[in-house]
């Protein structure tokens, strides 16, 4: 699953939900965190500029399968299997993805 950020638009978009083995957000422009977290809005927030942590229930809501039962059951999966790695805040609730900046944009 990728989550691309665009820092200039201040919007984001969930892409290929059903790719549960990867997770990663790519930024589609310059890199900052205050552009960062005005592009995520309610999915997540920057830390710095090389990680986002990102709500386990917005990414859910954007991720356009929150009612496929079987696909619900493979991203709770991959949450633990991130909580195992030490990939999840505290109670679970955010996921940490890294930055990917996507060619062309600078960091």
């Amino acid at each position: 699953m990728r989550i691309l950020v665009f820092p200039a638009e201040e919007r984001m978009a969930v892409a290929e939900a059903d790719d549960l083995k990867r997770f990663q957000v790519d930024v589609h422009g310059e890199v900052t965190e205050p552009g960062l977290n005005r592009a995520l809005g309610g999915l997540g927030y920057a830390d710095g500029v090389e990680h986002v942590w990102v709500s386990v229930d917005e990414l859910v809501r954007s991720s356009g399968r929150a009612e496929d039962p079987e696909w619900y059951s493979a991203f709770g999966k991959m949450v633990e299997y991130a909580g195992s790695k030490g990939w999840t805040d505290g109670d679970g609730s955010h996921l940490r993805a890294h930055v990917v900046p996507v060619a062309g944009a600078s960091a």
